[in-house]
């Protein structure tokens, strides 16, 4: 897929819900029903196969049962290896749990496949006064008599002027390095990364929807620790 077609894709994703909204589907709108769009324009702009919940290389659940799984995954056309992949997610007016936020950009993060460059993106998508109030805009009780602290917004950035967010996991306190724990321990004392990159790639408003777009970034030398 050519350079600056993801960003297509949150115009697909934006488009497609704008209509879906105007037939009176709102109430069917939820995380799986964003696949129509995203597999039918990454069908027509990408060559190699296109699998959906495709498991994690990497990651293993200490759970029995099903493997954790991506939501999208492009392979490259002859070798049929990963090249990237999506994680997309819809924000309804109920609260929206901060660790799966945090989850979702470190199990992206951890896509990592020595000698291979895989992009990875998340892919997030809602009303506007939802997305604002759910996602963007979540804060952190810091404890009594403290202030909250932003918590999406420490991952996360929203302004094409300043895309880019450098996080170092490694670095957290209280309350925030629970989180990592938390993370590490539902995969079966899975590894953090000590660093890691946030790049907003795409946004697009439309009959009161938001569709955003981040890819998550391994950085060099990447080195992980156990929280």
């Amino acid at each position: 897929m050519e350079k600056g077609e993801i960003a297509k894709v949150a115009t697909a994703v934006n488009r497609w819900l704008s209509y879906q909204i105007l037939c009176g589907r709102e109430p069917l709108l939820c995380e799986g029903y964003l696949g129509h769009p995203i597999a039918e324009y990454l069908i027509h702009k990408h060559s190699g196969r296109l699998e959906t919940e495709f498991t994690h290389p990497v990651l293993k659940s200490p759970k029995s049962g099903r493997p954790y799984q991506i939501d999208y995954v492009l392979l490259s056309k002859n070798k049929k290896e990963i090249e990237i992949v999506i994680e997309c997610k819809w924000i309804t007016n109920k609260a929206y749990n901060r660790q799966r936020i945090l989850d979702d950009i470190l199990r992206l993060e951890c896509v990592h496949i020595p000698g291979r460059h895989v992009k990875r993106f998340l892919l997030v998508a809602a009303h506007k006064g939802d997305f604002q109030k759910r996602f963007a805009d979540l804060t952190k009780n810091m404890g009594p008599g403290k202030p909250r602290k932003d918590f999406t917004r420490r991952f996360l950035r929203f302004s094409k002027t300043t895309p880019e967010r450098t996080v170092k996991p490694y670095l957290a306190k209280k309350p925030f390095k629970s989180h990592y724990k938390d993370f590490s321990d539902s995969f079966n004392k899975s590894p953090v990364p000590k660093t890691f990159k946030t790049k907003l790639v795409a946004r697009r408003w439309g009959d009161n929807i938001s569709v955003y777009i981040w890819e998550i970034m391994s950085v060099g030398n990447r080195s992980t620790f156990n929280p």
